[in-house]
């Protein structure tokens, strides 16, 4: 699969160091998914804004042996909705990142 980025929401699947979306970008929602089953204690996930700084990141860690393990992947809740300047996913060691954007607040998303 390939990173949908005129959608809402945008899928990235695949990590990239060069900017994916210009903003002004109004996210109401981050999801990390497991879609292959293969996300693993240490992965993690990581957004920047257009400028490079660190807007969310999640890494999957188990706890004590014996006990629960954490459920692979994360979610975040942005109310009101976080303004980025735009989108760039450094970091994505496996999954899916979701990101639901606020439509009547967000310019149309531009492939950069």
């Amino acid at each position: 699969m390939a990173n949908s980025l005129g959608t809402n929401p945008v899928i990235v699947d695949t990590a990239q160091a060069t900017k994916l979306l210009s903003g002004p970008l109004n996210i109401i929602k981050i999801r990390w998914v497991d879609t292959g089953n293969d996300i693993a204690d240490g992965d993690q996930a990581i957004i920047q804004d257009a400028a490079g700084a660190v807007v969310w990141q999640h890494r999957i860690s188990t706890v004590a042996a014996g006990t629960d393990v954490q459920k692979p992947g994360a979610e975040s809740d942005f109310h009101p909705s976080f303004r980025s300047s735009g989108l760039l996913v450094p970091t994505l060691t496996h999954g899916t990142l979701y990101l639901y954007l606020e439509q009547a607040k967000t310019a149309v998303p531009v492939k950069v």
